[in-house]
């Protein structure tokens, strides 16, 4: 192949992905481009680029649903500062202990609720899959438009659609070998 050529987005590219090998579980963008010093743009882009040939996968709408079973030292492991917490819309948590109160209701409830945090305009709730080590690997989510009436979250948990998503999600979670917990 001839001499070395200097190709960063490629060297750029590879380092996410042995960062990401080197999780036992999700790592979120905002955890990779302060890891790597990369910029969050630049980020996204080779998460996108990546997710688009195969090699990752994004996780939306359901990543509470995982990290609300994850240990509390790699939750704060993903989210050291403010600064890792994105508000898109003004709502949710915006700083570790908000989100380990979040946390600890999704896990007791057994799924987790998300109005507004992400698209405005769109509701969800997510169920997590675990694996047969009782680790979560995946959630299966259902999303829906809601908007709440006023600029407030309106404290719905839809437990109807909440039950149908678990049980997809118990299902799956068989399928892989899975144990819920």
């Amino acid at each position: 192949m001839g001499g070395s050529s200097d190709v960063p987005a490629l060297r750029r590219g590879l380092a996410v992905l042995r960062l990401i090998a080197g999780k036992a579980g999700p790592v979120t963008a905002a955890a990779l481009a302060r890891e790597l010093a990369l910029p969050r743009s630049t980020t996204y882009h080779l998460l996108a680029e990546l997710a688009d040939a195969g090699f990752v996968t994004h996780l939306p709408a359901s990543g509470r649903a995982m990290l609300a079973h994850l240990p509390a030292a790699q939750v704060r492991a993903l989210f050291p500062n403010r600064a890792a917490f994105v508000d898109r819309t003004g709502r949710g948590p915006a700083h570790l202990p908000a989100l380990r109160g979040v946390l600890a209701r999704e896990r007791w409830r057994g799924w987790a609720v998300e109005d507004g945090h992400v698209s405005a305009g769109f509701a969800s709730v997510a169920a997590p899959v675990f694996d047969h080590g009782g680790h979560p690997v995946a959630a299966i989510s259902t999303t829906f438009r809601h908007t709440c009436p006023g600029a407030a979250e309106c404290g719905e948990h839809w437990p109807d659609l909440a039950a149908a998503t678990l049980r997809a999600a118990v299902e799956l979670g068989g399928r892989i070998g899975g144990r819920p917990r």
